[in-house]
């Protein structure tokens, strides 16, 4: 579950790009249900062929074809905006942080470690885009689901409860790893930064690392960085 401030930069961000929000998970919600209908018709038309039920198998294959095109275009229309509402919503972000930098006074800006702000900034900016990015397709996949369930319990309430047995455990492991995960993410974050502090601060005293004659240790410590780094990914 989201905290209320990544909650709230959510919502200030959905308002500041209301437009394709709005096309994003409509389409998404539209696409959920016209491709829970197809295997629906595929259904239908083998009922006809087989004389279980009456109906025109031409009239279903149109049908068909005609739904399989609305859902390739709908499928194209929430890729292609929620690729635009994810690129707008980083970069609103992005300048949002630097206003932000830039607001800082001397002492603000002095305390600022460069590599910690130039790594997390990107990792979590293209975090933020790759969620909003496949969040209309989450929304798709998940209407689908409820839709997929609430059709086979019409059909037989037995063999989906059978289908949907082991879903609990899976939703279990899914939050259980979340944890581990975090933890990880967070150790790599912090191991680039640390990387990244060391190459700015290096390049932005290489005179005086030449006058102390000091390279051969500064190249032990950003081997020493990099092979952690690459450690604990």
């Amino acid at each position: 579950m989201a905290r209320p401030r990544e909650a709230s930069l959510l919502r200030r961000v959905v308002r500041e790009n209301k437009a394709a929000a709005y096309l994003a998970f409509g389409t998404a919600f539209l696409a959920a249900f016209a491709q829970v209908a197809l295997p629906a018709l595929t259904g239908r038309a083998i009922d006809v062929a087989t004389g279980a039920a009456q109906g025109s198998i031409r009239e279903i294959a149109w049908s068909m074809v005609g739904l399989a095109l609305l859902t390739y275009a709908l499928s194209w229309m929430r890729r292609w905006s929620s690729g635009l509402l994810a690129t707008n919503s980083q970069h609103w972000v992005r300048v949002g942080l630097l206003k932000t930098l830039h607001r800082l006074d001397g002492p603000g800006q002095d305390d600022i470690v460069t590599g910690q702000i130039v790594s997390r900034s990107i990792t979590d900016l293209n975090q933020f885009h790759m969620v909003l990015g496949s969040a209309p397709m989450f929304v798709t996949r998940a209407l689908q689901l409820l839709a997929t369930i609430v059709v086979m319990l019409t059909m037989d309430v037995r063999l989906t409860l059978l289908s949907l047995a082991l879903m609990p455990l899976i939703l279990w492991e899914a939050n259980r790893s979340r944890t581990a995960l975090y933890a990880a993410t967070w150790v790599n974050q912090q191991t680039a930064a640390d990387l990244a502090s060391h190459v700015e601060q290096t390049v932005s005293g290489v005179r005086v690392v030449k006058a102390f004659g000091r390279e051969d240790r500064e190249i032990d410590r950003l081997d020493e960085l990099g092979r952690y780094l690459y450690a604990v990914k």
